[in-house]
């Protein structure tokens, strides 16, 4: 895998193994799956490497940055 193409966030309704999985909805707060989605697999066998999930609303169903779980989404380097 290309060195610039190996760093990326997962996209919330991709599982990965052993990781917390909840869509975004609290009915899903701290499931672990088993197993991962196969392309997320795929992609950490090649090396990506993922910094972190991304936030959504609950099964992402809404357009909107704010869900109830984890709160709104925030840019790091900006929190304002």
């Amino acid at each position: 895998m290309d060195a610039s193409a190996s760093l990326g966030a997962t996209a919330p309704l991709a599982s990965l193994a052993g990781m917390p999985f909840t869509s975004g909805s609290r009915s899903l707060a701290g499931f672990v799956p088993p197993h991962g989605r196969a392309f997320v697999t795929r992609d950490k066998r090649a090396g990506l490497i993922g910094p972190g999930k991304t936030n959504l609303a609950p099964f992402g169903i809404l357009c909107t940055p704010e869900p109830r779980l984890f709160g709104p989404a925030r840019d790091p380097w900006n929190p304002e």
